[in-house]
């Protein structure tokens, strides 16, 4: 997706775990709204007619999904983004300092230079697929990791836990 930048209303989202930072590409104020359902509802509520050509929004290791959620159920384009890359981005562009509306202006940024590829809705049963999925990978990687320290550990009591640890996991 090509965004033409005069015409386009790209909307920046700092997540964290009381507030939502929201920053927009047509005016310079950083709004504020509580990261709960009520603020979450008049966000999209105050989002929606203005219909964004971008939401940005910067993964948070989960906070982030009850917002791009009920944005995606409000039929608003969202973007997932790696904050490693909008880090870098705000280094190239200069910005040092690090707060929450200066992410959201930054998350803005991004939305315009990278065009990040927008989120599509999923159904529950996606969703509950996919953790169930993120959770075996997860369960896995502990097995492994727990095997490989049963290899290298000589103590009795230690190697009895690690097995105890293993059957669990088995």
């Amino acid at each position: 997706m090509m965004l033409k930048k005069e015409d386009a209303l790209l909307v920046g989202i700092d997540v964290s775990k009381a507030a939502l930072d929201v920053a927009r590409s047509d005016v310079h104020e950083v709004s504020t709204f509580a990261n709960d359902a009520t603020g979450i509802a008049l966000l999209v509520k105050v989002l929606r007619p203005l219909s964004p050509t971008m939401i940005v929004v910067e993964a948070t290791g989960g906070l982030e999904q009850p917002v791009i959620t009920a944005l995606l159920d409000g039929a608003c384009a969202v973007a997932r983004v790696n904050p490693a890359q909008v880090r870098h981005l705000a280094k190239a562009l200069g910005i040092q300092a690090k707060t929450d509306p200066i992410d959201a202006r930054v998350l803005v940024a991004f939305a315009r230079h990278a065009q990040p590829r927008l989120l599509e809705k999923r159904s529950k049963t996606s969703e509950e697929l996919e953790a169930l999925v993120t959770c075996r990978r997860q369960l896995l990687k502990t097995r492994t990791e727990q095997t490989n320290r049963l290899g290298t550990t000589r103590t009795k009591i230690a190697r009895r836990a690690i097995e105890a640890v293993l059957k669990i996991l088995d």
